[in-house]
């Protein structure tokens, strides 16, 4: 009987001892991700890092922990020597339509078009996360013709407290035009010489190394353009934005947040912000509409003009 109670105390801190250190993991891992930073450019074919954003990850609060799935659901787009996709060059456009998680886009001087998506879901089982996670659906459309689709489907049901988040990697070749509409998410582009339009709803957008032009919409986070060329037109609703390096004319229409454009070759006509301006090295003229002078940082622009607001 003693033999017996001793092996059944025995068992009884292995599984507290276990027990602490699953819900020590999960402390570590909630402090490691609190504090979500922007993309950071990984190597290709690298997925994006997954953050179950509003998840309850305390074990000492006394509220359930979100469960996640054993391991993120992957679906990866490939395609073969035969399939048309595999031989792009007929393609002009690509509209790309997608909801919460990252994307970024890479165009290249490759032949192919490929989409990378890491899917994941976060619920309070591991059972709904599994049932989320399956419901989204990631897909090529009008892959045969000269303006396919990747379009991102959310969920059919999702629960109070229950999160989900796609990453998507597309490469592309270089020439194709690319047009997005991003819900939650930061958003990285680079390497296309035939623009792109960015309608963007919340997280961060950068943009470097673009020819043909950049047409963005953004209510989200801070955005920076940069090593570009042809005409830029930036509608802000806020955030602070960076612009350099443009070869080209830029127009922002800008609702606040911090605003600097620098080392542009072509014109500057930017209006709406009441914080000021930083300009530095402007060739070209530069037009500013409702934005106060006594605010601004002006360096290196010889054809100035200060106007009343449009």
């Amino acid at each position: 009987m003693m033999l017996r109670a001793a092996c059944i105390s025995c068992a009884m801190v292995a599984l507290l001892v276990t027990s602490g250190c699953v819900n020590g993991d999960w402390a570590r891992q909630s402090r490691n991700r609190t504090n979500n930073p922007p993309i950071t450019r990984p190597p290709a074919g690298k997925p994006p890092q997954a953050v179950p954003v509003g998840s309850n990850s305390n074990s000492n609060s006394g509220q359930p922990v979100v469960a996640i799935a054993p391991k993120p659901v992957s679906s990866e787009f490939s395609r073969n020597d035969d399939d048309r996709i595999a031989n792009a060059r007929h393609v002009k456009t690509l509209q790309v339509r997608c909801g919460s998680g990252s994307l970024r886009i890479e165009g290249a001087k490759r032949p192919s078009l490929d989409v990378k998506a890491w899917v994941y879901a976060w619920a309070e089982s591991a059972t709904e996360a599994e049932r989320l996670n399956r419901e989204i659906n990631v897909q090529l459309l009008s892959a045969e013709t000269d303006n396919p689709s990747v379009i991102v489907s959310d969920p059919r049901t999702a629960h109070s407290g229950q999160r989900f988040e796609v990453n998507l990697t597309i490469q592309l070749p270089q020439h194709v035009r690319v047009k997005v509409i991003d819900g939650p998410g930061n958003i990285e582009v680079s390497g296309l010489t035939h623009g792109i339009e960015v309608s963007n709803e919340a997280g961060t957008v950068e943009i470097w190394d673009v020819g043909g032009g950049i047409e963005l919409t953004n209510r989200g986070g801070a955005t920076t353009i940069e090593s570009a060329s042809g005409k830029i037109n930036v509608v802000d609703q806020g955030s602070d934005l960076t612009i350099s390096q443009i070869a080209g004319e830029v127009k922002v229409r800008d609702a606040g947040g911090k605003l600097s454009i620098q080392h542009v070759t072509g014109t500057v006509i930017a209006s709406g912000n009441q914080q000021g301006i930083e300009l530095i090295n402007i060739d070209g003229q530069a037009k500013l509409y409702g934005i106060d002078p006594s605010k601004s940082k002006l360096q290196g622009v010889a054809n100035l003009s200060f106007e009343a607001a449009q």
